[in-house]
């Protein structure tokens, strides 16, 4: 198997990988507590409450907050997203390679070319 064999072997399976991916999000969930100072001075409390912070497509943060009930699927969500950009710049990279051997080659092939018209 050559390089542009392996290349081409890797962009599938990377696309097969994708294909699985059912549904996604873009964000971050974070845990936060809510802490009051009661009338007696002691210090009370309130949380954990989940918070998904995420950007709009005008780059606007936006932000939710979540039910404890909807939190693993939130989390299982985002991840599938990292996952997305992961394969995503993986496929990229392979077919910036791809398209760098091709041209490589097909430069090369002129050169021999060009020096044969010149004998």
């Amino acid at each position: 198997m050559n390089i542009q064999d392996y290349i081409n072997a890797e962009k599938k399976a990377i696309i097969k990988k994708i294909s699985k991916i059912d549904s996604m999000r873009k964000g971050t969930i974070n845990e936060q507590i809510i802490r009051t100072t009661l009338k007696d001075g002691s210090v009370k409390e309130n949380g954990p409450y989940y918070i998904l912070t995420s950007k709009d497509s005008k780059g606007k943060t936006i932000t939710e907050s979540i039910a404890s009930e909807k939190l693993g699927f939130l989390k299982e969500e985002i991840e599938n997203y990292r996952e997305f950009k992961e394969l995503t710049n993986k496929y990229e990279f392979l077919s910036e390679q791809s398209s760098k051997i091709k041209s490589d080659g097909f430069l090369l092939e002129e050169k021999v070319k060009k020096n044969k018209r010149s004998k």
